[in-house]
């Protein structure tokens, strides 16, 4: 069965309520994420390589790696057709 998940771009106020779930019990599955690298109005401050991690907390959540967008795309957005 599904033991575990992965989100790749949280923000560092997801951190909260996935700690308050985790303590909660109602966070059942491992949950492996990663920091968002870029910064916005919506995203907050950005990660760095330098961010403190987070192991296995409560064996139920782990922040260890930071999500960087290098190919100019912008995540799944994709670009804009400004022209046919």
């Amino acid at each position: 069965g599904l033991t575990a998940i992965q989100d790749p771009g949280i923000s560092f106020h997801d951190i909260d309520l996935y700690k308050a779930a985790a303590d909660n019990g109602e966070l059942t599955l491992r949950h492996d994420a990663m920091f968002l690298g870029i910064s916005g109005d919506t995203l907050g401050t950005a990660a760095t390589p330098n961010t403190p991690k987070i192991s296995n907390y409560r064996n139920r959540f782990s922040v260890n790696a930071v999500k960087f967008f290098m190919d100019g795309a912008l995540g799944s957005w994709g670009a804009a057709m400004l022209k046919p």
